[in-house]
Protein backbone atom coordinates (compact mmCIF):
# COMPACT_ATOMS: atom_id res chain seq x y z
CA UNK A 1 0.00 0.00 0.00
CA UNK A 2 1.83 3.17 -1.14
CA UNK A 3 0.01 6.44 0.01
CA UNK A 4 -3.78 5.05 -0.07
CA UNK A 5 -3.09 3.20 -3.62
CA UNK A 6 -2.31 -0.50 -3.86
CA UNK A 7 1.13 -0.65 -5.53
CA UNK A 8 3.13 -3.68 -7.19
CA UNK A 9 6.75 -2.80 -5.71
CA UNK A 10 5.63 0.29 -4.51
CA UNK A 11 5.74 1.42 -8.37
CA UNK A 12 2.91 0.63 -10.48
CA UNK A 13 -1.11 0.97 -9.36
CA UNK A 14 -1.95 -2.44 -9.51
CA UNK A 15 -4.71 -1.90 -12.21
CA UNK A 16 -2.73 -0.54 -14.54
CA UNK A 17 0.29 -3.58 -13.62
CA UNK A 18 -1.41 -5.88 -15.90
CA UNK A 19 0.54 -7.34 -18.62
CA UNK A 20 3.82 -5.11 -17.43
CA UNK A 21 6.41 -7.88 -17.54
CA UNK A 22 8.77 -7.04 -14.47
CA UNK A 23 5.03 -7.01 -12.26
CA UNK A 24 4.13 -10.39 -13.68
CA UNK A 25 4.88 -12.82 -10.98
CA UNK A 26 2.76 -10.81 -8.75
CA UNK A 27 -0.28 -9.88 -10.87
CA UNK A 28 -2.18 -12.02 -12.70
CA UNK A 29 -4.69 -11.09 -16.17
CA UNK A 30 -7.46 -13.12 -14.80
CA UNK A 31 -9.79 -10.81 -13.19
CA UNK A 32 -11.91 -12.15 -10.30
CA UNK A 33 -15.24 -12.33 -11.63
CA UNK A 34 -18.67 -13.18 -9.81
CA UNK A 35 -21.89 -14.32 -11.70
CA UNK A 36 -25.21 -13.59 -10.59
CA UNK A 37 -28.72 -14.00 -11.59
CA UNK A 38 -30.15 -11.02 -11.83
CA UNK A 39 -33.72 -10.65 -10.02
CA UNK A 40 -37.19 -8.94 -10.46
CA UNK A 41 -36.38 -7.12 -7.38
CA UNK A 42 -32.98 -5.63 -8.12
CA UNK A 43 -33.44 -1.62 -8.27
CA UNK A 44 -30.21 -1.03 -11.04
CA UNK A 45 -26.64 -2.83 -11.80
CA UNK A 46 -23.68 -0.71 -10.75
CA UNK A 47 -20.52 -1.69 -12.67
CA UNK A 48 -17.35 -0.06 -11.36
CA UNK A 49 -13.67 -0.31 -11.31
CA UNK A 50 -11.31 -0.24 -7.90
CA UNK A 51 -11.10 3.50 -8.17
CA UNK A 52 -14.98 4.12 -7.29
CA UNK A 53 -15.01 1.69 -3.96
CA UNK A 54 -11.80 3.40 -2.95
CA UNK A 55 -13.60 6.56 -2.53
CA UNK A 56 -17.51 5.26 -1.78
CA UNK A 57 -19.04 2.57 0.45
CA UNK A 58 -21.64 0.69 -1.34
CA UNK A 59 -24.49 2.64 0.88
CA UNK A 60 -22.84 5.78 -0.99
CA UNK A 61 -22.93 4.18 -3.87
CA UNK A 62 -26.53 2.94 -3.70
CA UNK A 63 -27.33 6.33 -2.21
CA UNK A 64 -25.73 8.61 -5.25
CA UNK A 65 -27.64 5.90 -7.54
CA UNK A 66 -30.90 6.56 -6.12
CA UNK A 67 -30.80 9.94 -6.05
CA UNK A 68 -30.07 10.60 -9.53
CA UNK A 69 -32.35 8.58 -10.74
CA UNK A 70 -34.98 11.04 -8.18
CA UNK A 71 -33.49 13.50 -10.52
CA UNK A 72 -33.93 12.14 -14.18
CA UNK A 73 -37.36 11.31 -12.97
CA UNK A 74 -38.22 14.94 -12.10
CA UNK A 75 -36.61 16.49 -14.85
CA UNK A 76 -38.57 14.33 -17.06
CA UNK A 77 -41.57 15.41 -15.22
CA UNK A 78 -40.79 18.66 -15.29
CA UNK A 79 -40.39 18.38 -19.15
CA UNK A 80 -43.40 16.12 -19.68
CA UNK A 81 -44.97 19.48 -17.71
CA UNK A 82 -43.69 22.10 -19.93
CA UNK A 83 -44.65 20.31 -23.19
CA UNK A 84 -48.21 19.77 -21.88
CA UNK A 85 -48.70 23.65 -20.87
CA UNK A 86 -47.00 24.12 -24.18
CA UNK A 87 -49.74 22.26 -26.08
CA UNK A 88 -52.46 24.07 -23.77
CA UNK A 89 -51.31 27.20 -24.87
CA UNK A 90 -51.03 26.44 -28.62
CA UNK A 91 -54.95 24.86 -27.80
CA UNK A 92 -56.07 28.46 -27.10
CA UNK A 93 -53.74 30.56 -28.94
CA UNK A 94 -55.31 28.30 -32.08
CA UNK A 95 -59.07 28.72 -31.07
CA UNK A 96 -58.48 32.65 -30.54
CA UNK A 97 -56.89 33.58 -33.83
CA UNK A 98 -60.18 33.21 -35.90
CA UNK A 99 -61.73 34.91 -33.32
CA UNK A 100 -60.00 37.79 -33.95
CA UNK A 101 -59.40 37.33 -37.42
CA UNK A 102 -63.19 37.29 -38.17
CA UNK A 103 -65.61 39.42 -36.43
CA UNK A 104 -68.65 38.39 -35.28
CA UNK A 105 -66.75 35.20 -33.71
CA UNK A 106 -66.55 33.92 -30.52
CA UNK A 107 -64.08 31.25 -28.86
CA UNK A 108 -67.04 29.87 -27.58
CA UNK A 109 -69.21 29.68 -30.82
CA UNK A 110 -65.59 27.70 -32.37
CA UNK A 111 -65.82 25.00 -29.77
CA UNK A 112 -67.66 21.57 -30.34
Amino acid sequence: LHNTTWRVNGVLSVSRSIGDRPCREYITCHPQVEVRELQPTDEFLVIGTDGLWDYLSTEEVVSFVRQARAEVDCSKARQARRQQQQQQQQQQHQLQVPAQAQPGLSPQSLLP
